[in-house]
């Protein structure tokens, strides 16, 4: 998904984002239940060592979002939890003690947190192109 993004601040390590879009447009989006950019936040971070355009506050930038809510979930959540299980469960069928199937079991969850994160990288958020002022229309335009 692509989105259009102003630039609110940069730092040293940072630029920071947020969605043109106020919070009524968001709520009619069909997708606005499962939307990253839908919170009380509404900001997202993108490394300044990323991005190769000259961007300064309130530069209007096209943003692709890869990740989809329900993948990212499971990347996060489902794959330490599933390195976890295997590990314990394995342990079990090996027929060894409780430490050890616990011990097996935490490897198998740092295994799981590893993945996620190279996994994870994947689906980060990039900053595609700096858009001019003129390209960006207001949604309640209206042609009269």
């Amino acid at each position: 998904m692509r989105e259009v993004l102003t630039v609110t601040k940069i730092d040293e390590d940072y630029v920071y984002l947020k969605p043109l879009a106020d919070e009524a447009t968001c709520s009619s989006c069909s997708i606005s239940g499962a939307c990253s950019l839908k919170g009380s936040k509404r900001e997202l971070r993108v490394r300044r060592s990323e991005v190769d355009l000259l961007l300064g506050p309130g530069d209007r930038v096209l943003v692709d979002l890869k990740y989809n809510q329900a993948v990212m979930s499971f990347i996060v959540y489902g794959l330490p939890l599933s390195g976890f299980l295997v590990g314990i469960t394995f342990g079990y069928l090996l027929r060894l003690s409780d430490l050890f199937s616990l011990l097996l079991g935490l490897g198998g969850l740092i295994f799981g947190f590893t993945v996620a994160r190279r996994i994870d990288k994947r689906y980060s958020v990039r900053i595609i192109e700096k858009l001019p002022y003129t390209t960006v229309r207001s949604t309640y335009n209206v042609d009269t």
